[in-house]
């Protein structure tokens, strides 16, 4: 009899992932940490080396494609130009993907997969990946019908199969036990405070908090790593003649992340286009923390019938700052059995693959 390791599915990822998945995972799925680190160059080497980790990653889904010891693997990165290449051939695996982001942050119309996208001379390497590796597998795994629906709208007879996005992860206990985060803004926060988390990127929508603040009167801190400076400035100039409004262009650690949620009145997430699933919403779910979400249809599935949802018309700052006069204090209760969950769909769902 083969051994048990040979009928699990295979996850193909970078080093340090075990730690973010449940331990009963393993018990499930084998998790491969084969992939190098990305490089963090600053020099003119970056793009050459960028290449070179591309072309090596290839190889190593390629044998594991033809290693009969593998019968499933499960890919995270849609980087993988020829991975269709074994698709349908005796003894290969068959390859599943887990597209986390079907529409690009940034693009607010257009999945942007069509092949008459792609040719177009402005369009990226990553697009051109994205599509062909998307082509390349057996079946993809979206988080929310949201995203499913839009990328069956390209891939009409393509595989789709929509799971949770997982709420929490076993570092979360751990990063509950240490110290506070060593971050002056983070200690600065109180519990009257609003937050905005994440990358700043114009599909945020975080003037459309700075305006509610304004409205409000309510204390706002923005963090996080500015993405186009032009919309940084933007924010930095609407949010220059209050006091109680902070804009802040900084990376966020996992603990600072977590401090933040936990230390603030309520996280804001005033998107103007969304279609994926929201790390920050889920991360709120398993602290038990509260949220204020614009209205978007992936954002209102994740939320599901959790109680600490509060939503308002997207673009609507008028609404979002009646909500913030009006918002009620609401102590953490981190729960376990939503979080685990959607690690347990995606676990069901891999194995019956």
């Amino acid at each position: 009899m083969a051994p048990q390791s040979q009928t699990k599915p295979v996850l193909l990822t970078r080093a340090g992932a075990k730690s973010y998945l449940p331990s009963g995972w393993e018990s499930t799925v084998e998790i491969n940490e084969k992939l190098s680190s990305s490089s963090r160059r600053a020099s003119a080497r970056r793009l050459i080396d960028k290449v070179c980790d591309l072309v090596l990653e290839q190889i190593v889904v390629f044998r594991m494609q033809m290693s009969r010891a593998t019968k499933l693997l499960v890919l995270e990165e849609p980087r993988y130009p020829l991975v269709g290449i074994t698709r349908h051939k005796k003894g290969t695996a068959r390859c599943v993907l887990f597209l986390h982001n079907v529409v690009e942050h940034d693009v607010e119309d257009g999945v942007r997969f069509s092949l008459k996208d792609i040719l177009r001379p402005k369009a990226s390497i990553k697009a051109l990946l994205r599509y062909m590796t998307i082509r390349g597998v057996d079946t993809v795994y979206v988080h929310g019908e949201t995203q499913q629906h839009r990328l069956r709208e390209q891939f009409p007879s393509l595989n789709i199969v929509e799971v949770p996005l997982p709420s929490s992860s076993p570092v979360d206990d751990l990063i509950r036990s240490v110290a506070p985060a060593d971050n002056a803004t983070i200690r600065g926060l109180g519990s009257e405070d609003f937050v905005c988390l994440g990358e700043i990127r114009p599909n945020k929508g975080y003037e459309v908090a700075i305006k509610a603040s304004c409205l409000s009167g309510k204390p706002l801190t923005i963090l996080g790593k500015s993405i186009d400076v032009t919309y940084f400035q933007q924010l930095i100039s609407e949010a220059s003649n209050s006091s109680h409004i902070s804009v802040i262009n900084e990376f966020i650690d996992t603990v600072s992340f977590i401090r933040a949620i936990e230390r603030s009145k309520a996280v804001i997430l005033p998107y103007t286009h969304f279609n994926a699933q929201s790390g920050v919403i889920g991360k709120c779910i398993s602290l038990g923390k509260p949220f204020i979400s614009a209205d978007l249809p992936s954002l209102r599935q994740q939320a599901g019938e959790y109680p600490h949802a509060y939503f308002f018309a997207p673009h609507d700052s008028a609404e979002l700052a009646q909500l913030m006069e009006s918002f009620p204090s609401v102590s953490n209760n981190a729960g376990t059995a939503s979080e685990l969950s959607g690690w347990e769909t995606i676990g069901r769902s891999l194995v019956q693959a």
